[in-house]
């Protein structure tokens, strides 16, 4: 764009995501906005994916009117994972991948993957880490290393140091009214 020039930016969300709001050099939540091209410029176009669109891209209705299908604590695939986590990682309900964070060690450190929905609302994932199974306390970094339609790669890192064992979990973490 020209010095002094005005760009149109509108958000357009894909089937089933909602337009959350403008970040960096815009703010707000009206799709279509104006900016002054007066300096560089940067804009982020957040986006959520509701968990009603989530289920309702799984379920059947008669399924949807069944918590103990399509509830959070259901598990309808074969491999027990529940919808919540299913909903919060980016993947189908009735996926038969297994969910899996299966460590790798490389230099001293532990390194493991997962996904994450980027568009979840209400709770996110967390990896932890714990020595003992009992306090999940132990510091690990996270990188995003990818991301597809709304998916995103998180690995995980955690340094070994003199840990004779180091256990890795998810968490569903609740955000913040």
């Amino acid at each position: 764009y020209s010095q002094d020039s005005q760009a149109t930016l509108e958000a357009r969300p894909a089937a089933g995501w909602v337009f959350a709001g403008w970040e960096a050099d815009l703010t707000g939540t009206t799709p279509q906005r104006t900016l002054l091209m007066n300096a560089d410029r940067a804009v982020v176009a957040r986006f959520n994916y509701p968990k009603e669109n989530w289920r309702a891209a799984y379920f059947t209705a008669e399924e949807l009117a069944d918590p103990a299908i399509s509830g959070d604590a259901a598990a309808p695939g074969p491999l027990g994972v529940s919808n919540l986590m299913s909903y919060l990682s980016g993947r189908d309900p009735r996926s038969h991948t297994p969910f899996n964070m299966a460590p790798e060690i490389r230099d001293d450190t532990v390194y493991s993957r997962y996904t994450r929905n980027t568009g979840s609302e209400g709770a996110t994932l967390v990896a932890e880490a714990s020595t003992d199974l009992i306090n999940w306390t132990v510091p690990v970094s996270e990188q995003i290393i990818a991301e597809t339609d709304g998916v995103e790669t998180v690995e995980v890192s955690l340094p070994r140091q003199s840990r004779a064992r180091v256990f890795l979990r998810l968490h569903a973490i609740p955000e913040a009214p």
